[in-house]
């Protein structure tokens, strides 16, 4: 892209632990009585219209403007599209498929393509396209400038809004399990914390401070403080050190990567994949620097008054996903998020469409993905498709693990709701047993109102590795229908399918501790977890009467 671009922009019977009615019910299982959502959330149907008519929109429109030709404009639609849960669409086949023939050119790439195809494939099968991957890495050490940014190469300052992109591409090929070389993101974080303005925020053009005084910046904006935030705290997630905990304790870490053959008893690891060495950074200003941005963010910035309204959405649902993993705390009714969902419906410039000052294309992509909380659903999705990292339970087999930068991989076959419904019908006892036991292999995309019926039917009236699977399955289709049968599955009496039905409400309610209930848990610590899941759900949904009998 030139200097003058515009950015990206450019269920038999079993006893149970205690009754779980509905009041007013004569069934045992837990109904519904309650009105629609009164959140907004990515499944609440005010959006979901939004959403679906936004996806309906990248299908069929024309790319006529350069920002929509481009590879990081092709990547963007794909990008949305796949998250938008049209996976095998042609769109998405296409851009993956020009992404991973542009790796080997990818030294002549501006920035946000080089950044979004590192960002689509890290994202879409990462494993088969680790080469194209490992070569966009290669290129983008290449690019970077000596003080740690990236920016247009004709310039020597970095530029705060290309770098985002740069950002979120190591994160996602970091925690697609590909080696990320630890200069590059040191280098970044360096940059980040010398061009961050006296008020907390970014600018546009880095300007880079001598020592530890911040200069002031020119053409700050809340799109580019945010962009510098979420930047700096996946810097800090690269490294295991997102939450304030983990930067104060950061004398007591060791820089040790760890490598070794698999254990005889193939131990738990404690993270999804191993962090980044945490040497050679300066971590108290990070942390300062953090803390500066988030206070500057307290001030809501509404969507109409940024320039690249779209645009500012997208890098403000990174920014605010990754505080939330930060502080483990997840506001159950956003206010920025319904502030941009409104912003969104009353600018369309007709249905599904978007036209602010990226182009129809990319403008639609990038509303779509701050629709759906992309960068909260890569947080959630741990190391991505058809792998199993140790930490999360292992399989019984373990022919096919192997040891990738300190963790336990093992390829696993994936698995739709459909197919596991066929098993059952089938009597495939053998397969089952195998899809309990790999939590990674189960695949869930929209879900049926049939399909969905039969899986809170097995949720009560299944075997026990049948209701596992199915709890699993109902958390991952994210939808607040299926609460009331998740709360029923935390009474079962097998400790597995109950922990299984906890963490599906975790993930529907984006709340990675929840409400208590330890894997070890007693009975009163289950029906304490229960009574505050209720009144979460209750919040929600008013009218929902739940009662769990004790």
């Amino acid at each position: 892209m030139g200097a003058a671009r515009r950015p990206l922009c450019h269920r038999p019977d079993r006893r149970r632990l205690g009754k779980l009615t509905v009041v007013g019910c004569a069934t045992a299982a837990l109904l519904l009585t309650g009105l629609p959502s009164q959140a907004l959330l990515p499944t609440s149907p005010r959006v979901k219209k939004l959403i679906e008519a936004g996806l309906d929109s990248l299908e069929k429109l024309p790319r006529l403007d350069n920002n929509s030709k481009e590879l990081g404009g092709r990547a963007v639609v794909a990008l949305a599209l796949y998250k938008g849960g049209r996976k095998k669409h042609p769109l998405v086949t296409k851009a993956v498929s020009e992404c991973v023939g542009a790796a080997g050119g990818a030294a002549r790439l501006d920035i946000y393509s080089h950044g979004l195809a590192l960002i689509l494939l890290s994202e879409i099968e990462p494993r088969k396209h680790r080469g194209a991957i490992e070569q966009y890495l290669e290129a983008l050490a290449k690019k970077q400038k000596s003080h740690g940014g990236w920016g247009y190469a004709e310039r020597p300052t970095g530029d705060t809004s290309q770098t985002q992109y740069v950002a979120l591409g190591l994160w996602q090929a970091h925690r697609a399990g590909v080696e990320v070389e630890s200069t590059l993101a040191r280098g970044m974080i360096d940059w980040l914390n010398r061009t961050q303005a006296p008020n907390g925020a970014w600018g546009y053009q880095g300007a880079v401070a001598d020592g530890k005084t911040r200069v002031q910046q020119s053409g700050v904006t809340a799109t580019m403080a945010a962009a510098g935030g979420a930047s700096l705290m996946i810097g800090a997630d690269l490294h295991g050190l997102l939450t304030d905990a983990a930067l104060s304790s950061v004398g007591d870490l060791t820089d040790a990567t760890g490598s070794a053959d698999l254990p005889a008893g193939v131990q738990r690891a404690t993270q999804t994949v191993s962090p980044l060495p945490n040497g050679g950074v300066d971590w108290p200003r990070v942390s300062d620097s953090i803390k500066a941005c988030e206070k500057w963010m307290q001030v809501p910035k509404v969507a109409s008054s940024q320039t690249y309204n779209c645009y500012y959405l997208y890098a403000l649902e990174r920014y605010q996903s990754f505080r939330e993993a930060r502080h483990n705390e997840i506001d159950l009714e956003p206010k920025w998020y319904e502030q941009g969902v409104t912003y969104l419906e009353g600018s369309q410039s007709q249905p599904g469409v978007w036209d602010r000052s990226c182009g129809p294309v990319v403008d639609t992509a990038l509303a779509v993905l701050f629709m759906l909380r992309a960068t909260q659903k890569s947080l959630q999705g741990g190391l991505g498709e058809g792998a199993l990292v140790s930490g999360r339970g292992l399989p019984k087999n373990l022919a096919t693990a192997r040891l990738r930068r300190g963790q336990v991989i093992v390829e696993v076959e994936e698995v739709g709701v459909a197919d596991f419904l066929k098993m059952l019908d089938k009597g495939e006892s053998d397969r089952l047993d195998s899809l309990a036991s790999d939590p990674s292999s189960l695949v869930v995309g929209d879900l049926s109102s049939a399909d969905a019926e039969r899986l809170e039917s097995l949720l009560r009236t299944g075997e026990p590795e049948q209701r596992l699977v199915a709890a699993r399955a109902l958390g991952r289709a994210g939808d607040l229908d299926h609460v009331p049968a998740l709360l029923y599955g935390m009474t079962d009496p097998d400790a597995s399918v109950a922990i299984e039905s906890r963490d599906a409400l975790r993930f529907i309610a984006r709340r990675p501790r929840g409400f208590g209930m330890p894997d070890n848990y007693n009975d009163d610590q289950r029906y304490l977890a229960l009574e505050q899941w209720k009144q979460w759900y209750q919040a929600l949904r008013p009218e929902a009467i739940i009662d769990f009998g004790r």
